[in-house]
Protein backbone atom coordinates (compact mmCIF):
# COMPACT_ATOMS: atom_id res chain seq x y z
CA UNK A 1 0.00 0.00 0.00
CA UNK A 2 1.11 3.37 -0.63
CA UNK A 3 0.73 6.49 1.27
CA UNK A 4 0.85 10.04 1.05
CA UNK A 5 1.02 13.24 2.85
CA UNK A 6 -1.06 15.92 1.13
CA UNK A 7 0.20 19.20 2.07
CA UNK A 8 -2.62 22.19 1.71
CA UNK A 9 -2.98 25.68 2.72
CA UNK A 10 -6.04 27.57 4.02
CA UNK A 11 -6.93 30.54 4.44
CA UNK A 12 -7.44 30.05 8.25
CA UNK A 13 -8.18 28.24 11.27
CA UNK A 14 -11.33 27.83 10.75
CA UNK A 15 -11.51 26.85 7.15
CA UNK A 16 -8.13 24.34 7.82
CA UNK A 17 -10.53 22.54 10.67
CA UNK A 18 -13.58 22.24 8.44
CA UNK A 19 -11.85 20.72 5.57
CA UNK A 20 -9.86 18.42 8.11
CA UNK A 21 -12.99 17.43 9.85
CA UNK A 22 -14.86 16.58 6.75
CA UNK A 23 -12.18 14.51 5.06
CA UNK A 24 -11.25 12.65 8.90
CA UNK A 25 -14.87 11.78 8.90
CA UNK A 26 -15.01 10.24 5.79
CA UNK A 27 -12.37 8.08 6.07
CA UNK A 28 -10.64 9.93 3.13
CA UNK A 29 -7.25 10.74 4.99
CA UNK A 30 -6.52 9.06 8.56
CA UNK A 31 -5.18 12.19 10.36
CA UNK A 32 -4.29 15.98 9.93
CA UNK A 33 -2.37 18.14 11.30
CA UNK A 34 -2.81 21.78 10.85
CA UNK A 35 0.06 24.50 11.35
CA UNK A 36 -1.31 28.19 12.23
CA UNK A 37 -0.30 31.23 10.97
CA UNK A 38 2.38 30.51 8.38
CA UNK A 39 3.13 33.49 5.90
CA UNK A 40 3.05 32.43 2.41
CA UNK A 41 4.33 35.04 0.01
CA UNK A 42 4.08 34.88 -3.90
CA UNK A 43 3.63 37.00 -6.89
CA UNK A 44 0.15 37.94 -7.98
CA UNK A 45 -1.04 37.95 -11.57
CA UNK A 46 -0.79 41.74 -11.84
CA UNK A 47 2.99 41.25 -10.69
CA UNK A 48 2.27 42.37 -6.80
CA UNK A 49 4.11 40.68 -4.08
CA UNK A 50 1.10 39.14 -1.61
CA UNK A 51 2.26 38.54 2.01
CA UNK A 52 -0.49 37.08 3.94
CA UNK A 53 -0.80 34.66 6.72
CA UNK A 54 -3.04 31.02 5.87
CA UNK A 55 -2.55 27.68 7.97
CA UNK A 56 -0.96 24.42 6.11
CA UNK A 57 -2.36 21.14 6.73
CA UNK A 58 -0.47 17.83 6.40
CA UNK A 59 -3.12 15.37 5.28
CA UNK A 60 -2.04 11.04 6.23
CA UNK A 61 -3.57 8.91 3.25
CA UNK A 62 -3.47 6.60 0.60
CA UNK A 63 -2.11 7.13 -2.49
CA UNK A 64 -5.27 6.25 -4.53
CA UNK A 65 -7.55 8.65 -2.67
CA UNK A 66 -5.31 11.77 -3.68
CA UNK A 67 -8.55 12.57 -5.69
CA UNK A 68 -11.19 11.82 -3.46
CA UNK A 69 -9.35 14.45 -1.30
CA UNK A 70 -8.76 16.84 -4.03
CA UNK A 71 -11.98 16.65 -4.93
CA UNK A 72 -13.50 17.35 -1.19
CA UNK A 73 -11.08 20.52 -0.43
CA UNK A 74 -11.60 21.63 -3.51
CA UNK A 75 -14.97 22.11 -2.95
CA UNK A 76 -14.60 23.70 0.11
CA UNK A 77 -11.26 26.06 0.68
CA UNK A 78 -12.32 29.62 -0.66
CA UNK A 79 -9.21 30.20 -2.74
CA UNK A 80 -9.49 30.19 -6.37
CA UNK A 81 -6.42 28.71 -7.04
CA UNK A 82 -5.61 25.49 -4.71
CA UNK A 83 -2.06 24.46 -3.65
CA UNK A 84 -2.43 20.61 -2.44
CA UNK A 85 0.76 18.78 -2.80
CA UNK A 86 1.37 15.21 -2.37
CA UNK A 87 4.30 13.93 -1.19
CA UNK A 88 5.19 9.96 -1.42
CA UNK A 89 5.91 8.32 1.86
CA UNK A 90 9.05 6.68 1.45
CA UNK A 91 9.30 5.12 4.82
CA UNK A 92 6.86 4.06 7.19
CA UNK A 93 7.03 1.87 10.76
CA UNK A 94 4.65 -0.92 10.58
CA UNK A 95 2.26 0.00 13.87
CA UNK A 96 1.85 3.40 12.10
CA UNK A 97 1.16 1.96 8.47
CA UNK A 98 -1.53 -0.42 10.36
CA UNK A 99 -2.75 2.57 12.21
CA UNK A 100 -3.36 4.49 8.94
CA UNK A 101 -4.72 1.52 7.60
CA UNK A 102 -7.49 1.10 9.68
CA UNK A 103 -8.13 4.58 9.85
CA UNK A 104 -9.09 5.28 5.72
CA UNK A 105 -11.63 4.20 3.44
Amino acid sequence: MKYVVIMCTASGREEALYISKELVRNKLVASVNIVNSVTSMYVDKDGELVEKDECIMYLKTKADLYDAVHTTIHSFQTYKVHEILALSINGLNKEYSKWLSEHIV
